[in-house]
């Protein structure tokens, strides 16, 4: 999700900046690669000598707007107040108390935040069931970032119950960000439940993203094999597993699991 305030003015220069950035994955002890959730970014623009002047003024109109009772100005203020640290702001209120004023009022962005903030315990007190109550309201109100944050919340739990309730979310999601798609295609190659389990479904979405939104070779082709040993095609399954394998030993990554799956593969063995 990317929000810009004021609009109009950074959308595209912060997408063609954040296409080059590159990431290595974070390790634990062992040598495993480590989800990453909820991490937020925030690009600062500088407009030489008239940066002040124009932060001032955004700000100001922001706040005046908010303080009127205009939920779009009280959710965008709380956005800049929590993001923009080197400001000066003229109000006491957190940005929790301003996204919660928006929430009320029925602003879908604004009860997309609140309810991150309350799960995550930033910037007011953690309570994870009111957090997850204000995201099911976003959610029902459009906000497919709250639908995706939701999947995500459920996919964490291995019980069954869970299982389903992230698939309801991701059937109910227009879109779908490339991490959770990766996440969605583990699921369905890997599940212990016949009933959710759908490796075709599983291929789809991993082939859907393409290189270039997911360029990880290891998991691509790990959640290829997954899938492939489900629907009893062990020899496409061997194939991608040795994939994954090769690219692991040429990177310097932990490659013990991998080959226990590919042993498993030459066996017929499936995850589940």
């Amino acid at each position: 999700m990317i929000n810009e305030i004021p609009s109009g003015y950074f959308y595209s220069s912060s997408i063609k900046t954040i296409k080059k950035w590159q990431f290595r994955p974070i390790l634990d002890d062992q040598g495993h690669a480590q989800w990453q959730y909820n991490i937020r970014y925030t690009l600062n623009y500088s407009f030489k000598n008239k940066v002040k002047a124009f932060k001032k003024n955004v700000f100001n109109k922001y706040l005046n707007r908010a303080m009127t009772g205009d939920p779009v100005a009280q959710a965008n203020y709380g956005f800049l107040k929590e993001n923009i640290t080197e400001f000066e702001f003229k109000d006491s209120l957190s940005p929790t108390e301003w996204y919660f004023k928006a929430a009320k009022q029925g602003v879908p962005i604004a009860q997309f935040e609140l309810g991150k903030n309350l799960i995550n315990g930033r910037g007011c007190q953690q309570d994870k069931s009111k957090g997850i109550q204000w995201l099911t309201r976003a959610a029902a109100n459009g906000a497919e970032d709250a639908s995706e944050l939701l999947a995500q919340i459920a996919i964490k739990n291995p019980s069954k119950e869970a299982q389903q309730k992230a698939i309801s979310f991701l059937n109910e999601s227009k879109k779908i960000g490339a991490a959770n798609s990766i996440q969605f295609a583990w699921l369905f190659a890997t599940s212990p439940y016949s009933e959710l389990r759908d490796p075709d479904r599983a291929i789809k979405l991993v082939k859907a993203l393409g290189w270039k939104k997911y360029n990880d070779g290891i998991t691509i082709n790990e959640i290829l094999a997954a899938a492939y040993a489900a629907k009893g095609k062990f020899k496409k399954a061997i194939s991608y597993q040795e994939d994954a394998l090769d690219e692991a030993e040429d990177d310097g990554y932990y490659s013990q699991d991998i080959e226990g799956h590919l042993a498993n593969y030459k066996q017929g063995k499936t995850w589940f």
